[in-house]
């Protein structure tokens, strides 16, 4: 015998030994299944329980391929003929359950694919006839017959819907969930955690939190289940009166109506018996151009029979209790009804949705009740993370902090510069300027206003402040104490407060004076004022002056208006860049890299020298702008003596002059004298009156600190800092743990399930999409179920793999609709034996063959018939309800579901009605009540079973 063929017969027995069969070598009342040797290269299985008669045959030579796949064919369609139902069978030959199937499957290896492929394609080019034939393959083009059989298994045979069929409401969590698997490999990832802390946290948490979940499961009721019953639809749509007769119709209903004729308005009565809602009733309440008001008028406005007469309303019946007495008004709750009964009622064309749906809508239909304790788990892990990380980031906003901050030493600086401005809060601005304006008005003032005043700008500015930030910050994460370097600013800074102290008395002492005959001093400086501005135009007037003269000196005075300003800019830029080179320059170098970190340029020697170019240059402008100043001056003075002769008198004495320069500090002649700098600009004066009058203003300085104050004051504020550095640790420590121990759990929980559902429901749903695709040899690409796991971010798509590709695309990108919707059923027949059997041992299809072609459909009519009959011979309650609109396919699966064959047929009408002499709705009987299905029988004809 061929090796494959042994090996086929091992793996058989294996499988079957799992559903609790024997396969023996001839079907009787204990056995169901049965094994035959034909010839050496094939061997035929036939199995009771789903009624299919498979002859596997061993392809060898490539040669004779052609002609065995035509024999092989033939005799595939001779067994079929035999097989079907007809009148005359013994009744010891008879099959209660129905007719068989004849199935094909060839093992095909590489050597022989081309062939195959060319034979199979011919043979339906030329008749339809191998359609009536199950058609498949096992792929042993790269791998021996076991590793073909491990991957792809034999989907016509249903090895794993039956093995699932066979598990109670109550033997479903356990096979369904894989929390026992991920407890276990959770804890193992617990317990390979190296880090003390975080392993006994991460255990308490797992025990917990798995304490929980069972709470939870123990808690849960399950669900609620439901029997078949007839419905009674009246005034519904375009119904008058309609019966389903589903508990009585054998197992399956079968409904076939041109369009218009009902079809939908009675699955959707269905719908709305079982369920309380309809996908039409989702899309009505979900359209937005239906008025608010109107939504809840879909029993009165929408179903009810538009000519039922006055008070008649829509009504739907199941066992006699009325369905649409409470239709729910909630959009979303509808459609979680909805959702609820996905694997009992298919609505037309909504197969393909399950490939239409994203990824994140996919992993809440799939993944929503499959782990309930690691979704519990992964849950209470999420909560607690998210009330810490919000704990910290609010911990961060109370001091002022962004709560983006993660950096540990950015969070200490923050913290440190924050103690200190609470602390010691910069002082007041006013009297930093009132030293500004002291110096510049009175002289002897001048270096020691200027010394203070920058020395407090180092030590209290912005940069002097991050200076202290940075060396304390650097001292706690040295030594774990910041008391040293915030002691040694506090001395500096109260060294200066003292200084500024003695400095302000000072300055109000030689004020005082000034501000005592204020008045009169500046009453008599505004009459000098007033005189040194006449004498020219008197002249004039008096044609004691010289007309050239005046013009002369009105040119200058213009110049010397222009002069005086730019003088004053100068002089406070060279001042500016004298602080710069002196003071500010070194301390930024010292405190600074003198490379650049990026070029690795000496950037210091290159600043000081710019600033000393700088220094140079406006040296230089000052210069030649008080030369011309003195100058222009001068000759404006010569010019003023002239023109007065005679003219006036000065209202103030030549000593009054004097004093009045002494008080304001000025010299008596020359370039910078008090009279020059009056001539010179119109507002000097009101300049010079506002400047002494701001410094009369008293100034108030913080007192200073006592030594043991500051020593007190650095303890504290480092005590401060190192308790809101702990409680920040503590605080920011927490959502890293849950971090890092929710990353465990979700990497542990995808692991699990990733290497679980393909077992389970993903192994199922394979095995029924095998079963339904019409040629499986021609897929180019492998279906997988991908998967993430993040809570509140779970993603699952069906995806398509090339052996060539590492990347996985969508499957809706790649295949066509009816490949799409094939899928689709698939799942849906998944989702109906893992949860919708509970619920209800029914099913309902609106048109599902509509984008099917016929090689799709015939294959599509062979499951439902060995599904409706594998649960007939294990004593499953079923029951089928489908809607066809096409006749030819609805005598097919009539055929092939009820050994009478009963088809309900609807007449296409206005008004459907299924009884009185106006009934729209007729029974049509396929076959003779005498006509029985065989068992299959030895070629020869004689009654002894195979």
């Amino acid at each position: 015998m061929n090796p494959s063929l042994i090996s086929l017969n091992q793996w058989l027995k294996e499988h079957y030994g799992a559903l609790g069969i024997v396969l023996g070598s001839a079907i009787d009342r204990q056995n169901v299944t049965a094994w035959n040797e034909v010839d050496e290269n094939k061997a035929d299985l036939l199995d009771s329980e789903i009624g299919i008669w498979t002859r596997f045959i061993a392809l060898t030579s490539a040669e004779a391929v052609s002609e065995l796949v035509r024999t092989d064919v033939r005799w595939a369609l001779e067994k079929l003929s035999r097989l079907d139902v007809r009148s005359g069978v013994p009744e010891a030959a008879q099959d209660s359950f129905g007719a068989w199937q004849v199935h094909l499957i060839w093992i095909v290896p590489q050597t022989c694919k081309a062939e195959w492929e060319k034979a199979l394609r011919d043979l339906r080019n030329k008749s339809a006839h191998p359609e009536e034939v199950g058609i498949d393959f096992i792929d042993v083009a790269d791998c021996d017959i076991r590793d073909a059989l491990s991957r792809d298994g034999i989907p016509s045979l249903l090895l794993q819907a039956r093995a699932l069929l066979r598990k109670s409401l109550t033997q479903m969590p356990a096979w369904l969930s894989p929390d026992v698997e991920f407890i276990e490999s959770l804890k193992a990832s617990v317990d390979s955690i190296t880090e003390k802390d975080q392993k006994l946290f991460a255990t308490d948490f797992i025990t917990q939190a798995d304490d929980l979940a069972l709470d939870s499961q123990q808690g849960s009721s399950g669900l609620s289940s439901r029997q078949v019953a007839n419905v009674k639809v009246r005034n519904f749509r375009n119904i008058v009166e309609a019966e389903l007769p589903l508990e009585t119709c054998g197992g399956a209903l079968i409904i076939h109506g041109p369009n218009g004729s009902g079809k939908s308005s009675l699955f959707e009565a269905v719908s709305l018996a079982l369920l309380g809602t309809s996908k039409r009733y989702c899309e009505f309440l979900s359209d937005r151009d239906v008025l608010p008001n109107a939504k809840g008028n879909y029993l009165r406005r929408v179903l009810t029979r538009y000519r039922s007469g006055e008070g008649s309303h829509a009504s739907v019946l199941w066992d006699g209790a009325e369905s649409l007495q409470s239709l729910v008004g909630n959009a979303d709750v509808a459609k979680d009804m909805l959702v609820g009964g996905r694997g009992t009622l298919l609505a037309q064309e909504a197969a393909r949705e399950f490939l239409e749906m994203s990824s994140a809508e996919l992993a809440s239909f799939v993944l929503g009740d499959y782990s309930p304790r690691a979704r519990r788990i992964q849950s209470e892990a999420d909560k607690r993370f998210l009330s810490a990380r919000s704990d910290w980031q609010e911990w961060l906003r109370s001091y002022g902090l962004s709560a983006a901050i993660t950096k540990s030493g950015t969070i200490l600086r923050k913290l440190v510069g924050r103690t200190v401005a609470d602390n010691c809060p910069p002082e007041p601005q006013a009297p930093i300027l009132w030293m500004h304006q002291l110096g510049e008005r009175l002289p002897e003032f001048a270096v020691l206003c200027r010394t203070i005043r920058t020395s407090w700008e180092i030590v209290d500015s912005i940069v002097g402040r991050e200076a202290v930030v940075e060396q304390t910050a650097a001292s706690i994460e040295k030594t774990g104490n910041g008391e040293r370097p915030i002691s040694n600013w506090l001395i500096e800074r109260n060294s200066l407060s003292k200084q500024i102290i003695e400095l302000i008395d000072a300055g109000n002492l030689a004020l005082d004076p000034i501000k005592q005959e204020w008045a009169i001093v500046k009453s008599d400086l505004l009459a000098w004022v007033k005189w040194l501005r006449r004498p020219v135009v008197d002249a004039v007037g008096s044609g004691l002056a010289n007309k050239d003269d005046v013009q002369r000196s009105s040119i200058i005075s213009s110049r010397l208006a222009e002069l005086s300003p730019l003088g004053t800019l100068l002089r406070a830029r060279k001042d500016h860049l004298s602080y710069v080179k002196e003071k500010l320059l070194a301390k930024w170098m010292e405190s600074h890299a003198h490379t650049c970190p990026t070029c690795n340029a000496e950037h210091a020697e290159q600043i000081a020298d710019v600033v000393n170019r700088i220094a140079i240059s406006v040296d230089e402008e000052y210069s030649e702008v008080r030369t011309e100043y003195a100058r222009l001056a001068e000759e404006q003075r010569q010019l003023r003596e002239k023109a007065t002769e005679d003219v006036s008198n000065c209202p103030i004495s030549d000593e009054r002059i004097a004093e009045l320069a002494h008080i304001f500090r000025m010299p008596v002649s020359g370039t910078e004298s008090l009279e020059a700098q009056l001539v010179a600009s119109q507002d000097f004066a009101d300049t010079l009156f506002s400047s002494f009058e701001r410094l009369f203003v008293p100034q108030v300085w913080k007192e200073p600190l006592s030594t043991e104050g500051i020593e007190s004051l650095a303890r504290d504020m480092s005590t401060r800092i190192l308790a809101l550095r702990a409680e920040g640790f503590a605080k920011q420590e927490l959502p890293l743990r849950w971090e890092a121990l929710k990353k465990t759990i979700d990497e542990t929980a995808l692991g699990v399930v990733s290497n679980h559902l393909p077992k389970t429901v993903g192994a199922i749903w394979r095995e029924l999409s095998a079963c339904l695709a019409p040629s499986r040899w021609n897929q180019s690409s492998q279906l997988e179920m991908a998967m993430e796991l993040k809570r509140g971010a779970e993603k699952l798509g069906i995806v398509m793999k090339r052996d060539d590709e590492a990347s996985r695309i969508p499957a809706r990108h790649i295949l066509n609709q009816a490949e799409q919707h094939v899928l689709g059923l698939a799942w849906f027949f998944t989702r109906h034996l893992t949860h919708g059997r509970f619920l209800i041992p029914f099913v309902a299809l609106d048109d599902p063959a509509q984008e099917m072609d016929q090689v799709t459909y015939r294959k599509f009519v062979r499951f439902l018939q060995a599904f409706q009959r594998v649960h007939k011979v294990l004593s499953a309650p079923f029951n089928m309800l489908v809607f066809l609109h096409q006749e030819e396919r609805a005598l097919d699966l009539a055929r092939a579901t009820s050994l009478n064959g009963a088809l309900t047929i609807l007449e296409w009408s206005q008004e459907i009605r299924s009884s009185g002499p106006a009934s729209t709705v007729h029974v049509l009987q396929l076959r003779n009540p005498e006509q029985t299905a065989p068992l299959p029988l030895r070629a020869e004809g004689v009654s002894t079973m195979v």
